[in-house]
């Protein structure tokens, strides 16, 4: 793997932010003695395929209105299907609406004025929350779990009692999973060599689940007799890769379960989730044996877990499927068996738990939050250049003045009928991409010893994230994407799908910009965005598939020879040009370097429609069921990457190398 394949990219931040000084005088009943008000007519011409969402509820049970289906929906339901699938419309006109294009223009203000970068972090409470980490490869990671070949994590069993959650620590043997396939006469190589490991984008399985609902079958009971081994170095009993890293000695250190049926000793079963299928010793092949849940809570021994401990529990299994399995049984007062780690040596003792989740090497909330990782100019308050403009995103101090219309479609496109797909959803947690790292700008491979996570000391988020556009389809062509192919998957996987009927390239929709009391370079900070300081090539993306290549439109002024406005004092008039001059004026005189900035570079090339990168490029990276998974190959120890800037990667601009003395200090708790 030469680079990750990515469809979006970053535009760095700025150590700066643009506060306009006369920022204080902005009203709407009092104007400035330079201000400008009237409307521009604006026209949306779709360069490639486009769809934006309509409003109509998503159909249950989407797959019988899949083609595979064998099942026939009635009028009515099929309706209600396309009237979902179909693109916006205002009564029977397509449309895209007002705040579509307002969100378009106001973020490429925003990264050209140097605008804070506050409202996108840290206005949103998720990004307060501890994302956790699970890496395996990852040194901080290993050390949390893992000192002088033994494992930290201890076992417990989880209860509710009314509305305080406690463990009961419990002792546990590790077991191997050809020992019960041979003491329950299971196949159960057979059973884990399916698709129903954790890998299975199957929202609805889970292998927890799965295996205790066959054992269950099986056996009647998960409880289980057997002999308990003692804590010895198992390493040469090949049950494990006797090297790590580097070619040094492996040591693990446990105690192993044996003579399952013998009367010697007596646990509960813990089955923990299926990573991939079984194939020892490189593969998971061990599952536990807790002891008894009513013998541990006998011993009287109980740690009562603090709130923030279970709002990081709740934040990182909210999309567990091993959670869905175990939450019902947890909210009624059942016993959950779950493992958990003592503070470190030198932190806080607590309550004594550090953290807890649902298998030996679970998911750990990391030391970080996204929040840690803004600038600390980005943190300082005041208003930038977009909140002047289009009202403050926080609370009423400010009224917008400047509002767009819905943008109607001329004539009467039709659409080639609706594509099915899975749309990604990448998550700020893959490291390599969206946190800033030293690397090389013509390899991507990262220079430093290890990555910066969310666990390290100091991070900085990587800026603003963009889609890249692709080249224009011809106006004939319609360049949808590939359908994607559910006929060989679990029904179930429809619960992750979407379908759309986009409108084809040359679709032009027209609205208004209309303003009131807008400085000159106020006017032309919009303008300048609606039409890219003139650069014709350019594009902006809006609705769906971003990164599947839908969605790029280029905005443009009608008659801008007609653009002509009168200042509040009628000492007189501004052009849309003037305009622009004035915007690009005062950004020079603010931050020196602008035009040649790499943000405004970075900027102008994610939107340049004339870059045309290799296929597979612009793709996200894959995770295949039992094939590859280029975010762990993206990651390998012998030529780990980063995603490198879009500059970078297209040969065209190399941005200035960041250095960690420049990530911000931990904003702490």
């Amino acid at each position: 793997m030469e680079a990750i394949p990515s469809p979006y990219y970053f535009v760095p931040l700025e150590d700066y932010v643009y506060l306009p000084e006369w920022g204080g005088g902005v009203s709407h009943d009092i104007p400035f003695s330079d201000g400008l008000s009237g409307e521009l007519e604006i026209e949306v011409e779709a360069m490639r395929p486009i769809y934006v969402r309509n409003t109509a509820d998503k159909p249950a049970d989407l797959k019988r209105f899949h083609s595979s289906s064998r099942e026939r929906p009635d009028a009515q339901a099929t309706a209600q299907f396309k009237e979902w699938a179909s693109f916006y419309k205002l009564g029977d006109c397509y449309a895209i609406p007002a705040t579509s294009i307002r969100g378009a223009i106001r973020n490429v203000i925003k990264i050209a004025s140097f605008g804070s970068f506050r409202e996108a972090v840290s206005d949103h409470p998720e990004n307060d929350e501890r994302y956790s980490v699970r890496d395996l490869y990852l040194k901080p990671y290993q050390n949390r779990f893992v000192r002088g070949g033994k494992c930290l994590s201890q076992g417990g069993w989880l209860r509710k009692e009314g509305n305080v959650w406690k463990i009961y620590p419990s002792d546990y043997q590790r077991v191997d999973q050809s020992a019960l396939a041979d003491f329950a006469k299971i196949r159960w190589d057979d059973f884990l060599n399916t698709a129903k490991c954790d890998k299975d984008h199957d929202p609805k399985q889970s292998a927890v689940k799965a295996k205790n609902e066959m054992w269950l079958k099986h056996s009647g009971t998960l409880e289980i007799d057997y002999v308990k081994g003692k804590e010895i170095d198992q390493t040469r009993n090949g049950r494990h890769l006797t090297t790590g890293a580097g070619g040094k000695p492996l040591h693990l250190t446990y105690a192993l379960a044996s003579s399952l049926g013998s009367k010697t000793d007596r646990g509960h079963l813990v089955f923990t989730g299926q990573p991939s299928s079984r194939r020892p010793p490189k593969n998971k092949h061990m599952e536990f044996i807790f002891e008894l849940p009513g013998a541990c809570l006998s011993k009287g021994r109980a740690t009562e877990l603090e709130p923030r401990q279970i709002r990081d529990f709740e934040f990182v299994h909210a999309e567990s499927r091993a959670w869905k399995y175990w939450q019902p049984k947890f909210d009624r007062g059942d016993f959950v068996p779950v493992f958990w780690i003592a503070p470190a040596p030198g932190q806080p003792k607590g309550n004594g738990l550090q953290a807890l989740g649902l298998a030996q090497m679970f998911r750990y909330p990391a030391d970080r939050t996204l929040r840690d990782g803004i600038l600390p100019k980005h943190r300082e308050p005041g208003h930038d250049l977009t909140d002047l403009v289009f009202g403050s995103l926080r609370g009423n101090e400010l009224r917008g003045r400047a509002t767009f219309s819905h943008f109607l479609a001329e004539g009467s496109p039709k659409s080639p009928g609706a594509v099915w797909t899975v749309l990604g959803s990448p998550k700020p947690t893959f490291y390599p991409n969206y946190l800033e790292q030293e690397y090389t700008p013509k390899t991507g491979r990262l220079n430093a010893n290890d990555y910066r996570t969310l666990m390290s000391d100091r991070i900085q988020l990587r800026g603003w994230k963009r889609y890249a556009v692709r080249p224009d389809a011809k106006k004939e062509e319609v360049t949808l994407p590939k359908a994607h192919d559910f006929t060989r998957e679990e029904p179930s996987s429809f619960d992750a799908a979407t379908a759309f009927a986009a409108l084809p390239p040359g679709t032009k929709f027209t609205g208004k910009l209309r303003f009131h009391n807008l400085r000159p370079m106020e006017l032309g900070a919009l303008i300048w965005a609606i039409e890219w300081g003139g650069h014709q090539n350019l594009r902006h993306l809006l609705g769906m598939g971003k990164g599947l290549g839908l969605g790029s439109v280029k905005m443009s002024i009608r008659k801008p020879q007609d653009c002509s406005f009168e200042k509040a004092n009628g000492s007189g008039k501004v052009t849309a040009e003037d305009a622009c001059k004035f915007f690009a004026g005062e950004m020079e005189k603010a931050r020196p370097g602008w035009s040649r900035s790499d943000a405004l570079c970075e900027l102008l090339l994610l939107a340049d429609s004339t870059i045309n990168l290799p296929d597979g490029t612009l793709a996200y990276p894959r995770l295949e069921v039992g094939g590859n998974n280029q975010f762990t190959l993206a990651k390998h120890r012998n030529n780990p990457l980063v995603l490198r800037s879009y500059g970078e990667a297209t040969g065209k601009h190399t941005r200035t190398p960041w250095k960690p003395a420049q990530a911000p200090s931990p904003a702490g708790p």
